[in-house]
C-alpha cells in the first residue's frame, strides 16, 4: 500500500491546517522553496528528513495517519443540546464496498422514538457519516465537521 493511501489527502490536509489543527505529525506534505510554482509537486518525507529543516519549504502540511486522528478525535462528544439525547461516542465501520469502506462518525446513546421516522436506526450526529475507502481521510472529515461544528476542545488546535 502506497504512503499516499495511508494519511489524508493534501486538500484535506490543506483544510485541517486552515481550522488550525495542530501541524504535529510524523508524515507531511511538502513543497521545497526550489520547487517549480507551476507544478502541484508535493512529497510525503518523514518528519525527521524535513523537522530542523522546515524553514526551507514553500508549503508544508500535516499528512496525518490514523493514529493521530484517532488521538486527535474525541471519544465522546456532549453537544449541550436536546438534553438527554446529546450524548454521542466516535464509532467506525469497516465495509466491503470500495468508495465507502470506511465510515466514520458519532452515534447517539440514546434517541428519540417520535423524533425519527426510523426508530430503529441508530441515532448518529451527522448524516450521512463520513466515508471514504481511506481510513485516514474518512477520519480527517469527520474531525472537520466537528470543528467547523464547534465541537471541539484544546487538544485539536495550537
Amino acid at each position: 500500500m502506497k504512503l499516499e493511501d495511508q494519511v489524508v489527502s493534501l486538500n484535506l490536509a490543506k483544510r485541517l491546517k486552515e481550522l488550525k489543527c495542530s501541524q504535529a505529525s510524523i508524515f507531511y506534505w511538502i513543497r521545497s522553496e526550489t520547487a517549480d510554482p507551476n507544478i502541484d509537486a508535493f512529497g510525503l518525507p518523514y518528519v525527521t528528513q524535513i523537522w530542523q529543516e522546515r524553514d526551507k519549504f514553500k508549503e508544508i502540511y500535516s499528512a496525518y495517519n490514523p493514529a493521530e486522528l484517532f488521538d486527535m478525535l474525541p471519544a465522546s462528544l456532549d453537544i449541550k443540546e436536546n438534553e438527554p439525547f446529546n450524548h454521542f461516542y466516535l464509532h467506525v465501520d469497516k465495509r466491503h464496498a470500495k468508495n465507502i469502506q470506511y465510515i466514520a462518525n458519532y452515534v447517539g446513546d440514546s434517541a428519540r422514538y417520535e423524533d425519527d421516522a426510523r426508530p430503529l436506526m441508530v441515532n448518529t450526529l451527522f448524516r450521512p457519516g463520513s466515508y471514504s475507502e481511506n481510513l485516514a481521510e474518512a477520519l480527517g472529515e469527520l474531525l472537520v465537521r466537528i470543528i467547523e461544528k464547534g465541537i471541539c476542545h484544546d487538544k485539536l488546535q495550537r
